[in-house]
C-alpha cells in the first residue's frame, strides 16, 4: 500500500455468453446470487425488473470467506485509504518494518472494544452476508444518503462526517499506536508522528488554509524517499476542492464517493519551511 491512495473492489458478475458462464462455471464450482441493486438505479420499482448474477463462492473460497474478504476491503478503504491511519501505518512500515498485515490485523481487533467502530464492522458484515444469501437489495439511510450495494463500502466514510466521529476515530488510532507500538518509537517521535497523522483527514467546514509545525520531515520521508531528519518542518494544510459547493454538507458527503479518485475528504499537504 506504499504510494497507493485508492482501492476499489468489484463483485464478479456472470455474463450470459462469457467463458466464465460456460466451462469455468463448472470447473471452478461457481456459486452465484441474483441481485437487483448492483448497478445505477438498481432496485428501483420498474415493471420489467433488471438483475445481475454475481459470484458469491468458488471452489477455493466459501461464501463466508467472500464476505470476510469484502469486509476487509471496506476496512482498509475506511482506515488506510480514508486517511485515518495511513500516515501512521506507512511510517511504522518504512521506519520500523511493521507489516501492513500486522498493523491492520491488530487495529481491527483493537477496534472491537469501541462500541461505535464495532457496530460499523457488524453492520458491514451483516449487510453483505444477507445480500449474498438472499439477493435482497441493500437499502438503508445515513443522513440523507441512501446506502446500496453500489456504495456500501464507503458508508463508514459517510457516517464519520454525518455523526461527527472523525476526532473519535483519530483518538482510537492514537491509543492503538501508543499501546501496540510503544517499543518501536521513542516518546518524542511517537508524539510527532501522531500529530502528523491527524493532518490527513479533512472535516466538513475546515476549508481554510492552516499551518502546522512538526518536529520531523515525515512527508519528504514517506512520499519522496528522502532521508529521515529530526528538524522542525512547517506544513501548509489546504483543501483543494470547491469550497463554496462543499459548504453544503450533503453535497460534501456525496462527493466522498463521487470524487473518490481525486482523494476527496483528505487534505493536501505542502512543505513550506
Amino acid at each position: 500500500m506504499v504510494g497507493i491512495d485508492g482501492l476499489e473492489a468489484w463483485q464478479c458478475q456472470i455474463l450470459e455468453n462469457a467463458e466464465m458462464n460456460l466451462l469455468q462455471r463448472k470447473l471452478y464450482e461457481l456459486k452465484t446470487q441474483t441481485v437487483i441493486d448492483y448497478f445505477s438505479n438498481g432496485g428501483e420499482a420498474y415493471e420489467a425488473q433488471e438483475s445481475v448474477e454475481i459470484v458469491i463462492a468458488t471452489s477455493t473460497m466459501t461464501q463466508e470467506e467472500m464476505v470476510q474478504s469484502y469486509c476487509l476491503y471496506w476496512f482498509l478503504l475506511t482506515w488506510h485509504m480514508g486517511g485515518l491511519s495511513q500516515f501512521a501505518a506507512r511510517f511504522l512500515h518504512k521506519y520500523s518494518g511493521v507489516s501492513y498485515e500486522e498493523f491492520y490485523t491488530k487495529l481491527r481487533e483493537f477496534l472491537k472494544k469501541d462500541e461505535y467502530a464495532a457496530s460499523e464492522d457488524k453492520r458491514m458484515y451483516d449487510s453483505i452476508n444477507h445480500w449474498y444469501t438472499t439477493g435482497e437489495r441493500i437499502n438503508h439511510s445515513l443522513g440523507h444518503m441512501t446506502i446500496s450495494a453500489i456504495n456500501i463500502h464507503f458508508s463508514t466514510l459517510f457516517s464519520m462526517h454525518i455523526d461527527d466521529k472523525i476526532s473519535h476515530y483519530q483518538d482510537l488510532v492514537e491509543e492503538f499506536v501508543r499501546s501496540e507500538f510503544k517499543d518501536h518509537l521513542d516518546q518524542d517521535l511517537m508524539d510527532e508522528l501522531l500529530k502528523f497523522n491527524r493532518l490527513h483527514v479533512n472535516r466538513h467546514g475546515d476549508f481554510d488554509d492552516r499551518y502546522a509545525t512538526i518536529g520531523y520531515n515525515f512527508l519528504d520521508y514517506l512520499i519522496y524517499n528522502k532521508d529521515f531528519v529530526k528538524a522542525p518542518v512547517t506544513y501548509r494544510i489546504y483543501f483543494g476542492h470547491d469550497r463554496t459547493r462543499c459548504a453544503d454538507k450533503n453535497w460534501y458527503v456525496e462527493s466522498i464517493y463521487f470524487s473518490r479518485r481525486r482523494g476527496f475528504g483528505k487534505n493536501f499537504l505542502e512543505t513550506v519551511a
